[in-house]
């Protein structure tokens, strides 16, 4: 299993569509537009503000491609900042049904660094879904509990 990281990213400009239910029903049809907007070959990112907190049939996924900096707009895409700073990260391997594994490794790494998430789970698709293995960046951003 991978090891956990902690790093600082940048802000990033990113274009954006939202969704509501499983993942795997919504992707099909929003990856492809969401390319189509952003026109960039980059991984697919996803933020789950209400993953842990609902069943996966009310999961609200927030899709998103980094863009140049100076797009104010995309016609079929929402167009945001996401905050970043301090961030710790760890690629999953494996199935998105066994990420648990991973995301606890990840908050013990958050606790024996005297630090707390303070962002939404966030995803970024390494490989596509149907890749052997998967690959998936598990991120959250982070601060010290001190603060």
């Amino acid at each position: 299993m991978a090891t956990p990281q902690l790093k600082d990213l940048p802000t990033q400009h990113m274009a954006v569509l939202e969704s509501r239910g499983d993942p795997a029903e919504a992707a099909p049809d929003l990856v492809p537009r969401l390319y189509a907007a952003a026109r960039t070959p980059a991984p697919i990112r996803a933020r789950w503000p209400n993953a842990h907190l609902a069943p996966k049939a009310e999961w609200i996924g927030r899709w998103a491609l980094p863009i140049a900096d100076g797009v104010t707009e995309l016609e079929g895409a929402l167009v945001e900042d996401w905050e970043y700073g301090q961030v710790v990260e760890i690629v999953h391997e494996g199935p998105y049904e066994t990420e648990p594994e991973s995301i606890a490794k990840l908050q013990a790494f958050v606790t024996e660094q005297g630090l707390e998430l303070v962002g939404p789970h966030e995803e970024e698709y390494l490989t596509p879904p149907d890749a052997v293995p998967q690959l998936t960046l598990i991120r959250y951003r982070v601060s010290s509990r001190d603060r």
